[in-house]
């Protein structure tokens, strides 16, 4: 008991120095943000998943990332349709529920954004895209 006193203890000082440094750093950049909810030990943020944007929609590609398998099990991704295009409406509702979660743990999921649209619709990548990132943290990939 005492070690797990102990152990309860050394998180509760981690999850306040990360809202200490979180603050410091959001104050420095002029912005408010939550950190990723996946790092590696090397402190490189874990892209949970690949976000292709294409001319009828959205879609998700899960690469799995390494180590984390038993982690994203526990995920609710139940709705998620992967490697199938997306409505905005169909990609709302499938991850939904994972944003609610990263709210609830106080972090935000990254992907790596592509752009496989064919046309030239500019106003329609804008919107695919701030759909995504309503949801997620971006880098765009090319």
């Amino acid at each position: 008991l005492a070690g797990a006193a102990a152990c309860r203890s050394d998180l509760q000082s981690c999850k306040n120095q990360t809202v200490y440094l979180n603050g410091r750093l959001n104050a420095k950049t002029g912005g408010f943000d939550l950190p990723p909810c996946w790092v590696d030990a090397n402190g490189k943020i874990q892209f949970i998943f690949d976000a292709s944007l294409r001319d009828d929609g959205i879609e998700i590609e899960d690469d799995g990332v390494a180590g984390r398998e038993a982690d994203q099990e526990k995920l609710p991704l139940g709705g998620v349709r992967f490697n199938q295009t997306m409505s905005k409406a169909d990609f709302a509702a499938a991850f939904g529920p994972l944003l609610a979660w990263s709210n609830q743990h106080g972090c935000r999921f990254y992907v790596k954004l592509y752009d496989d649209m064919k046309t030239a619709d500019r106003s329609e990548y804008k919107s695919l895209r701030g759909t995504v990132e309503g949801y997620f943290r971006i880098l765009l990939s090319y």
